[in-house]
């Protein structure tokens, strides 16, 4: 298997010293005029925009992901994008149901990676689409590539967000 990671890049993004000014105001429709959340909002639209008409959608985070969402939306604006269940990565209590959309949204840590590994390995959902907030080396990238025995990943990106 060969993968290949999309590459979106909002610039340098402090989410903790810029916290205080997301508004969820309507988006710009040029990324190099928006502000760090309208940035951040405009990519997390792009990742929760999965074509299949807003199916329904479970989005896995970690803990500094999971303050990224929480700046820029709220849990009814999520829902309203399609995401009826979100949990943890790491969380070992999720049950198997195949008709949702994977959504993961993560760091690239090692732990994360890991994670991803045993995720794919016996996955729970119809498909993946993983989303990184920063750079992963080819080698994590052929590893992730291996552990998808099954070709549930549909995509694999980077989103420089953290």
């Amino acid at each position: 298997l060969s993968w290949h990671v999309c590459i979106f890049c909002s610039g340098q993004v402090d989410f903790y010293l810029r916290a205080s000014y997301c508004q969820g105001g309507p988006l710009s429709s040029d990324v190099s005029t928006m502000d760090t959340c309208e940035a951040v909002r405009f990519y997390v639209d792009k990742m929760l925009d999965t074509g299949d008409n807003n199916g329904m959608k479970v989005l896995l985070f970690d803990d500094e992901t999971l303050k990224i969402m929480g700046l820029v939306y709220s849990r009814h604006e999520i829902l309203g994008k399609g995401v009826f269940l979100h949990d943890y990565l790491r969380s070992g209590t999720r049950k198997k149901m195949p008709f949702l959309m994977g959504i993961v949204f993560v760091r690239p840590t090692r732990e994360n990676l890991e994670l991803l590994k045993k995720e794919l390995a016996v996955p729970k959902y119809r498909k993946y689409r993983i989303y990184f907030t920063n750079a992963i080396t080819d080698g994590e990238l052929q590893d992730l590539a291996a552990a998808d025995q099954h070709e549930v990943v549909e995509a694999v990106q980077e989103f420089y967000g953290d």
